[in-house]
């Protein structure tokens, strides 16, 4: 008989001051590098601007729209014509969006 007034005893304590569960702190985050992967896209992103900024490959690139699309990219005195830089641009954004894309960036370890 003690033990069940004892028992019943403990359901009316939990019950009344329920338990609170302890609350965990949990990480799902990697340990942050020293170069964030912001800082890589943006090295990504200068060497591209500085490859396609060399005149033998945007005369290069060029070219090739031109085979492709026709020769509305140049203007009557041979330069690019505004659409040609549009287009060119698009190329370049394209080719810098693919790449980030297809490059794991987190598997990149820089030296510096």
């Amino acid at each position: 008989e003690e033990h069940m007034q004892m028992q019943a005893h403990r359901m009316d304590d939990v019950s009344i001051y329920p338990e609170r569960p302890q609350q965990k702190h949990v990480r799902f985050e990697e340990e942050s590098s020293p170069v964030k992967d912001t800082h890589k896209v943006i090295l990504l992103a200068m060497l591209f601007f500085l490859l396609f900024s060399d005149l033998k490959v945007k005369a290069y690139i060029l070219n090739i729209l031109a085979v492709v699309f026709g020769d509305h990219f140049r203007d009557p005195v041979g330069g690019i014509s505004k659409v040609g830089i549009l287009v060119y641009s698009i190329v370049f954004g394209s080719a810098l969006f693919l790449s980030i894309s297809v490059i794991d960036l987190s598997a990149v370890k820089l030296p510096f």
